[in-house]
């Protein structure tokens, strides 16, 4: 099946420019080799945001057939924000990962997991930011980014706060960089659909050592 819709997608970019044809070709390599990135790097994150963002050269090459830098920024971007969740995901399966002989980001960062996670996502903001400030956009969409970083950082730090009755602000769970000591150490948690695994994990760190940007 998968060969199938392999070689479906390759159609289409037929009826595109040589440009975006042979841009494809990366496209195919990242993802055909993903799948075996686990057994050989601590790094199959990395890969899967490559893939994954690939999209977004070939569109670019696909209207104006060159690639400009406002693209790459969207591609950095969606890589790191990739890198991110998947690297969250991987959290939840790191024991296991490790008695499989199976490599990730998760296990290469360690202790470090979440201060890198954060780090990630503030990169993604950080390329965003810049893609704002190449492409001239007004305050709006400055003010977009800012809600969306609100929003998430609530969402994931304000539900945590909730259960422990401390109070914590907007800011104070969004703030890029390590987090204060908004959080008793007891109380750190995030969202998923079945992370009991993780949350453990994380309420044994102290405290809070991450930023919550999710976009």
């Amino acid at each position: 099946m998968a060969a199938v819709i392999g070689l479906l997608a390759f159609v289409l970019v037929l009826f595109t420019n040589t440009f975006t044809i042979a841009l494809s070709v990366g496209g195919l390599v990242l993802a055909c080799t993903y799948p075996y990135m686990k057994r050989h790097t601590y790094l199959p994150q990395a890969v899967l945001g490559a893939a994954f963002a690939w999209a977004i050269p070939m569109a670019f090459g696909a209207v104006s057939e060159t690639v400009p830098l406002h693209a790459w920024l969207i591609y950095l971007a969606t890589v790191s924000w990739t890198m991110a969740y998947d690297t969250l995901y991987a959290m939840v399966d790191r024991d296991d990962d490790l008695q499989a002989g199976i490599k990730s980001t998760a296990i290469l960062f360690g202790e470090a997991d979440l201060m890198m996670v954060g780090i990630l996502n503030g990169l993604a903001l950080l390329a965003l930011i810049l893609l704002g400030n190449k492409l001239d956009f007004s305050f709006w969409y400055y003010a977009g980014l800012v809600l969306a970083v609100v929003l998430c950082g609530r969402g994931n730090c304000g539900n945590a706060a909730a259960a422990s009755g401390t109070p914590v602000s907007a800011l104070s769970c969004t703030t890029i960089g390590w987090a204060p000591p908004c959080l008793p150490a007891s109380s750190c948690t995030t969202h998923s659909h079945d992370i009991t695994h993780l949350t453990q994990n994380l309420r044994t760190r102290a405290p809070c050592p991450t930023i919550v940007i999710f976009m």
